[in-house]
């Protein structure tokens, strides 16, 4: 997460200013204990260490908070671990504080046990107050940037929205373009085709701009096994089946694309034919002259002398 670096110096400086009173923290209790571990009670004598402890923890907590990169999540981890035992310790001295009489103190030390005793409880909760003065700084900087981040990130995906509506990911255009050819396919092959396409008119009630053809059609000759492909003219009338003046009895019915080919090779069958079969003699008679020659190549000299 991004932060700005006014927030890391106040950060750095909040760690300092923890560090600072634990560190004075931790003198003053030494020099209590030094002092009083004679004439004080075992009670006492917990508490001190423990607050020794706790103090000497945070010390060495926070610079290692500074020197390491800044993470939102491992910081809130480590601010709330200490949080913890900060609270705690101050928590069980209030809840101690009353059992811990200072009667049995002379009464030149009664006024000072008194006071130390007021000096611990108010000086437990100053790390306390820090570190959750910080928590708050911290949970106000996160909320305002995943804030920011979240209308960042908006604003993108509308602008990307308005600019390539063809990159929204709504549908699957692949699979529902296969799921719906599929499908459409498989009607249409249920479907019957003679119910679908239109009855073909007879060759006699034709139009006669049927004979007139633009572009060679490709047909199949089923005597001489071969593909046919019909020129790209005119046809001759010899070879029309119908008078164009043949009166039409049901109207111009055109015939389908399907059997556009079908009929015409109908029409043209005869002269395919014929074309098919004089282009195989001339290719037979083509290869048998040339095995001829391969088989006798000085004969032909022979014959110019003879």
């Amino acid at each position: 997460m991004e932060v700005s670096p006014a927030f890391l110096k106040l950060r750095s400086f909040a760690f300092f200013f923890i560090t600072v009173v634990s560190l004075a923290w931790i003198v003053l209790l030494c020099v209590e204990v030094s002092i009083r571990w004679d004439v004080s009670d075992s009670s006492d004598k917990s508490f001190a260490v423990f607050f020794l402890l706790v103090n000497t923890v945070t010390v060495v907590t926070m610079p290692i908070l500074i020197i390491l990169k800044f993470r939102a999540w491992l910081d809130a981890a480590r601010i709330f671990f200490l949080l913890v035992i900060h609270i705690g310790s101050a928590c069980a001295f209030i809840v101690w504080d009353p059992r811990r009489t200072c009667d049995q103190q002379p009464l030149d030390d009664l006024t000072t046990c008194q006071l130390l005793n007021t000096y611990t409880l108010v000086a437990s909760w100053v790390n306390p107050a820090l570190l959750l003065s910080y928590s708050l700084g911290l949970g106000l900087m996160a909320r305002r940037r995943w804030k920011r981040k979240g209308k960042a990130d908006l604003e993108k995906h509308n602008a990307r929205r308005a600019t390539l509506p063809m990159m929204t990911p709504s549908v699957d255009r692949s699979n529902h373009s296969s799921l719906s050819s599929q499908s459409v396919y498989s009607q249409a092959s249920k479907a019957d085709w003679r119910t679908t396409m239109p009855a073909m008119a007879p060759v006699s009630n034709r139009p006669h701009h049927l004979s007139m053809i633009s572009q060679p059609v490709n047909t199949w000759d089923r005597q001489s096994g071969r593909r046919a492909t019909l020129p790209a003219k005119p046809l001759p009338q010899s070879l029309i089946l119908y008078h164009p003046t043949t009166p039409f009895s049901t109207g111009p019915t055109f015939p389908s694309p399907r059997h556009q080919g079908s009929a015409v090779a109908s029409v043209q069958q005869p002269q395919s034919v014929q074309l098919s079969k004089d282009i195989r003699k001339q290719s037979i008679a083509e290869s048998g002259t040339r095995r001829e020659r391969m088989s006798k190549p000085y004969a032909h000299l022979f014959l110019d002398d003879s």
